[in-house]
């Protein structure tokens, strides 16, 4: 059972642990959420689907609400606790620093896990769902829903093929329908192709177009080029994409994929030899474990600087908050792009941020103790 001292951590700090959650949430939906919202009742949407919306937005945004809200909550709950020399009266009492912050410690391990299954299981659920309401929403208004099958194939980190399938992808029997297929070499845009139809030649890499038409920037009298000829559709053309079980990982969002689907999608790519695409699904899946985990990384920072021989008030700890993460944040996209580079691997680069910041909470322990 918690003693009397864990109650007394632990009500400093759950309630501003609360209220910063929320209060960060309606931040993010007064940012643009809202104006979304108000645009889709404006066209005639229902108060239900936008309900819906609101709903299915919630754990993401919360997701992300997490750690910023436990660098607060501690920051706030042992200022509150310094100022009223509370702090003094603990350690003066014999009770060790160490001690006193081991609630927050458990505090903020609970929390991360808690973190961890929402990005792990409930974050994408909510996203699937949430992404199949903007896709009707847009195709009920005439706009441009998401393909249902879009794949960028890389080579050395360069685009060199980008496909759009806005028709059927039945990739198990090796056939699309309405594909539109951009070439690139170093960084620019060199031909176009339109299809109705695509069949997959077993055991290649190949893809037999039917009826197709497009333009080749390479060369003006190629037959693919548009002009006087009117884009005439030809017959039939073959183009090198990739099999099928390559292009089927590239269906739909990574972020409405569960964390052990995207890892399965990783490995079969590297398998095809896409190890930039690997990489990139690998960073995802570490992100969403690296993030949850910055929430007790910030609960043991912010215990020992809102311990402070100088009277603080919220602003201050609110300002210090907004720093902490915004410096986290730079970390952590420095560590992406260290990992899609391949320079380490996605776990150990996202875990770097978080590490650090464990080893400033420390420091500032330390001092506090001197």
């Amino acid at each position: 059972m918690p003693s009397r001292l864990d109650r007394l951590i632990l009500g400093e700090i759950i309630g501003p642990f609360l209220g910063s959650a929320f209060l960060f949430v309606g931040l993010f939906f007064a940012g643009g959420e809202l104006v979304r919202y108000a645009e889709y009742l404006q066209s005639g949407q229902s108060w239900v689907i936008v309900a819906q919306l609101m709903a299915l937005t919630l754990p993401g945004v919360l997701a992300l609400t997490f750690p910023i809200a436990a660098l607060l909550s501690s920051l706030l709950g042992f200022g509150r606790l310094s100022n009223d020399s509370e702090i003094i009266a603990l350690v003066a009492a014999g009770t060790r620093f160490e001690r006193i912050i081991l609630p927050v410690a458990l505090f903020g391990l609970v929390v991360s896990l808690i973190g961890a299954w929402f990005g792990n299981s409930v974050v994408p659920a909510s996203s699937r769902g949430r992404n199949i309401i903007i896709d009707r929403v847009k195709n009920e208004g005439g706009g441009l829903s998401a393909s249902q099958l879009t794949a960028e194939l890389r080579s050395e980190g360069k685009l060199n093929t980008l496909i759009h399938v806005e028709g059927d992808a039945e990739l198990a029997s090796g056939r699309l329908s309405n594909v539109s297929i951009e070439l690139w070499e170093k960084g620019r845009l060199v031909s176009v192709i339109f299809a109705s139809k695509a069949y997959w030649k077993k055991g290649t890499k190949d893809w037999r177009l039917e009826n197709y038409y497009g333009a080749d920037f390479r060369n003006e009298n190629s037959p693919l080029a548009f002009s006087a000829k009117g884009g005439a559709s030809q017959e039939i053309k073959d183009v090198s994409l990739d099999t099928p079980s390559i292009l089927e990982q590239f269906k739909g969002r990574p972020e409405d994929t569960d964390t052990s689907d995207l890892l399965k999608r990783a490995e079969i790519f590297r398998k095809g030899g896409s190890v930039d695409k690997a990489r990139e699904l690998e960073v995802e899946a570490a992100r969403r474990n690296a993030i949850p985990f910055a929430s007790l990384c910030f609960a043991l920072l912010g215990a020992p600087l809102g311990v402070s021989p100088r009277r603080q008030g919220k602003g201050v700890g609110f300002g210090v908050a907004v720093v902490v993460t915004f410096l986290y944040w730079t970390a952590l996209q420095i560590a992406s792009v260290t990992a899609k580079g391949g320079l380490l691997p996605a776990p150990i680069a996202l875990a770097i941020p978080n590490i650090i910041c464990l080893g400033v909470a420390f420091y500032f322990i330390r001092r506090v103790l001197r």
